[in-house]
């Protein structure tokens, strides 16, 4: 039986080239690409759209190898610290030859150059 949309626990509603919205148990939200969830930079739609809610508290992205707990992008403040796999660096930075970011994230991948 399809789930109708009222079951649908987490969706992405619109991907755009900066960021995604999605709703999560019926509550929209907005996840920068450029300003701080840079691991989305670079993915194909049908990655992103490919996402799971797990323990009512944390979304997985698998193909992408990104999991963020709802309060990573409701609160991205509280979350500072960008960690990518190597697989997930060059894909940010093949990303970025055609994307502008924010000083912030360019900040945060100069850590990986020192690496």
């Amino acid at each position: 039986m399809p789930k109708k949309r009222s079951d649908v626990e987490v969706e992405v509603t619109d991907i755009t080239p900066e960021g995604c919205w999605l709703r999560v148990r019926s509550e929209n939200h907005y996840i920068s690409f450029i300003d701080s969830h840079v691991y989305f930079l670079g993915a194909s739609a049908e990655e992103i759209q490919d996402v799971k809610l797990h323990c009512g508290k944390y979304l997985r992205w698998e193909a992408l190898d990104v999991d963020l707990e709802i309060d990573n992008f409701v609160y991205p403040e509280r979350y500072p610290y960008i960690g990518l796999s190597p697989q997930q660096l060059a894909r940010v930075r093949e990303a970025m030859k055609t994307m502008k970011v924010s000083e912030r994230v360019i900040r945060q991948l100069k850590r990986f150059d020192k690496q």
